[in-house]
């Protein structure tokens, strides 16, 4: 139940060098006591979400890598009578010692972690640990949007020797980061026999400087264009194809026109000396001047730049106040054209 309340690559096993890691613009929340929501620590997030599994369903912004719901008063089938659903304590209605009575979520033996994902990137991440193996440390880890690890915590033993829903031990762990968490990773240090969790939160404002999670460069879409391939992860507008008009709907997004080749928010003589440069080559990048890609830097390619040349951003993707291109101006554009692609016909043959 729901309620309102850059890229680095891994170069080191964390978990069993046992020890912690953070970029700058993280702050790790090492383990604590945890009965009820009032001890999440004040500071955690701003505009805190909460999934308490209460409702038996999980929240759609939401995935796991393994298990599910426990359903309260699970009986532990090796001993009769005996319950092991180890919720957080005040999800029953009443503190007591017990999770008994309340839902939480379960990776079997032999887990020894889970990964909640995120549908987008959060500005802050945590979980209630509430049960795992005898004796087991735990760690929290969160990761970027490409699966970086931006921080994680040292490993701290907390467990007991019980599995029979006592909350003495839970403890909630917890990450914020400016760079926008996908993911984070909840593990026991030790051996495995299953690990379970409850009260999956999160900072839902709004990040203002993550990554981007749309797809592909300018580069790639127009190779793909090039090709007619039909991998719609290059399909920019929706439309159902590959096509120019994707690289045309990216630059649109990105508050410039085609021709911008350097793709600084103007078309202007840099951009024509870049596809003078590769005139008459058989490219499909779109920085290299097919602006049309189509495979090859052409007349057409030119008459694009020509079209928007002028053209500087005004911070909001409007057209600025700029002099229009003079006749004279795009006629010694075309001739310093053509006399650049007689020199590459003369130099290849």
């Amino acid at each position: 139940m729901r309620s309102n309340l850059l890229s680095l690559s891994v170069l080191l096993s964390l978990c069993f060098a046992g020890i912690s890691f953070e970029l700058e613009g993280q702050e790790i929340f090492d383990p604590t006591p945890y009965l009820s929501v009032e001890d999440l620590p004040d500071d955690f997030c701003e505009e805190c979400q909460l999934e308490d599994f209460e409702d038996a369903q999980i929240d759609d912004f939401l995935s796991f890598d393994c298990g599910e719901i426990l359903l309260p008063n699970i009986e532990d089938p090796r001993i009769p009578g005996v319950q092991i659903t180890d919720s957080v304590d005040g999800d029953d209605g009443e503190i007591d010692g017990s999770g008994n009575g309340g839902h939480s979520y379960f990776c079997v033996d032999p887990s020894t972690s889970v990964r909640v994902n995120f549908a987008n990137p959060v500005a802050a991440a945590g979980a209630v640990w509430t049960d795992g193996d005898r004796g087991v440390a735990i760690q929290i880890e969160a990761f970027d949007i490409d699966g970086n690890l931006l921080a994680a915590s040292e490993p701290v033993a907390v467990a007991d020797t019980s599995f029979f829903g006592e909350t003495e031990e839970d403890r909630f762990l917890g990450i914020q980061s400016e760079l926008g968490i996908s993911a984070i990773q909840i593990s026991t240090i030790g051996q495995g026999a299953g690990i379970e969790i409850d009260h999956v939160t999160w900072d839902s404002r709004e990040l203002a400087d993550i990554p981007d999670p749309i797809a592909p460069t300018i580069d790639q879409i127009c190779s793909a264009a090039a090709v007619s391939s039909d991998d719609l992860s290059f399909d920019i507008d929706g439309d159902g194809q590959v096509t120019q008009a994707d690289i045309v709907f990216a630059l649109e997004e990105l508050g410039t026109r085609p021709g911008d080749l350097d793709l600084d928010g103007s078309v202007v003589f840099a951009d024509f000396l870049a596809i003078s440069q590769a005139f008459g080559s058989t490219t499909s990048n779109y920085t290299d001047g097919d602006i049309d890609c189509n495979g090859e830097v052409a007349f057409a390619d030119f008459l694009v730049l020509s079209q928007n040349f002028g053209f500087v951003a005004d911070g909001g993707g409007e057209l600025a106040t700029v002099p229009e291109p003079s006749s004279e101006l795009l006629f010694s554009i075309l001739l310093l054209l053509t006399c650049q692609l007689g020199r590459t016909r003369r130099t290849t043959t």
